[in-house]
């Protein structure tokens, strides 16, 4: 689910003084490494964007020594980079921009462990929607060097799991509502009668849970194993409106 592709007070303590102390030992960095400074400056007006992009946030994410900024700025979408330390720097391992602020906006991304592993969900809302949402959810790891590395996390939408039980005349008019945290992964959605209107389901409404789940699998040509991570429907009950 691909999408287009408190902030400087903890600037300090997160990306270390150690680092530019230590950087003069070193030789230049390449070109794709940033420094403190770069990652936390403003993005300046151009020729299609007549305001800059500033810096909202600058959070630690506690595994990996990885960090997350974020740049939002007056007629723009905001811009989400996920940062991982280097040596000479930081380099950026995703980033997530919105180029048409209009159709809508990145939630805060939220980062959450299940079952010892770590994972970072960034959201997308459409405007004027109220549920309609485009997500992404990577698992973080470590390669053989030890650097942070990325995969993607496919989801299962729980209404495939369950439209089947609705009753006649039923329906589901807007997106299943996400809520993830550490070892609790949960999700719902409304159930509409026919004379409803879309803001009001009356006829009850689906919750359950999702489980993260991965395969190995090993490829007989290059007998090199792979992994294939997917969130998946775990259980799910209907309930009434409270």
């Amino acid at each position: 689910m691909e999408r287009w592709t408190a902030v400087r007070w903890w600037v300090g303590c997160i990306l270390g003084v150690a680092v530019a102390t230590a950087r003069s030992a070193w030789p230049s960095p390449p070109a794709d490494v940033r420094t403190k400074a770069e990652i936390v400056a403003t993005r300046p007006a151009d020729g299609d964007h007549k305001y800059p992009l500033e810096l909202e946030s600058l959070v630690p994410l506690g595994d990996y020594d990885l960090v997350l900024s974020t740049h939002a700025g007056r007629e723009r979408g905001k811009e989400i980079g996920l940062w991982a330390p280097v040596q000479g720097g930081w380099r950026r391992i995703r980033r997530f921009v919105n180029d048409e602020p209009g159709v809508g906006e990145y939630a805060t991304p939220i980062a959450f462990r299940y079952d010892g592993d770590f994972f970072l969900y960034v959201s997308f809302v459409q405007s004027g929607s109220g549920s309609a949402h485009e997500d992404t959810l990577l698992v973080v790891q470590r390669n053989k060097a030890g650097s942070p590395t990325l995969a993607e996390v496919s989801i299962e939408d729980p209404q495939e799991r369950f439209r089947p039980q609705l009753g006649p005349g039923e329906g589901i008019w807007r997106e299943t509502s996400i809520t993830l945290a550490d070892d609790k992964l949960e999700w719902q959605f409304g159930i509409w009668k026919p004379e409803d209107p879309i803001c009001c389901p009356s006829a009850g409404r689906m919750r359950g849970t999702f489980a993260i789940e991965k395969t190995d699998r090993l490829d007989c040509t290059t007998h090199q194993s792979t992994e294939t991570w997917r969130m998946v429907v775990r259980d799910g009950k209907r309930e009434p409106i409270d």
